[in-house]
């Protein structure tokens, strides 16, 4: 089962001049064999910054660092969402939604630090389904 999660803080939590460098920390850390695109590989007037693609999944990174976004199997977006929260500092917060209206608010904060068995519980309730949960009953991820 696939999904698209939307990450982002209105008021940005990745400065524009540091996108670089957490692009390229992502890259040597995450534990999928992504291809990576650059602005110019893709559209130079879209907004997006840089884009890491897989077979199965997707993690777009937009200008200013105000939002990304994953598209990919419920499993691997909670991954991929574990592996995010672990290069982001612990001092930003940062929210979670299915859609792009984005709104920063506290049932969208992502719960930083989480275990998975929670990490799926609050995406139960954003995304109004138990995907989540039931993604770990299917087997580890």
């Amino acid at each position: 089962m696939d999904t698209t999660i939307y990450v982002f803080n209105e008021n940005g939590f990745i400065k524009s001049s540091e996108l670089e460098k957490f692009c390229s920390i992502f890259f040597s850390k995450t534990t999928f064999r992504f291809n990576q695109f650059d602005k110019t590989d893709i559209d130079i007037d879209s907004t997006i910054f840089k884009k890491f693609s897989s077979q199965d999944l997707e993690f777009t990174i937009y200008d200013y660092g105000y939002v990304m976004r994953i598209d990919g199997s419920i499993k691997k977006s909670m991954i991929l969402l574990e592996e995010i929260d672990n290069i982001i500092d612990n001092d930003v917060e940062y929210h979670i939604s299915p859609t792009q209206r984005i709104q920063n608010s506290i049932e969208n904060k992502y719960p930083r630090g989480a275990d998975r068995q929670k990490l799926a519980q609050f995406l139960d309730i954003r995304f109004n389904n138990n995907d989540y949960s039931n993604s770990l009953l299917d087997g580890l991820i």
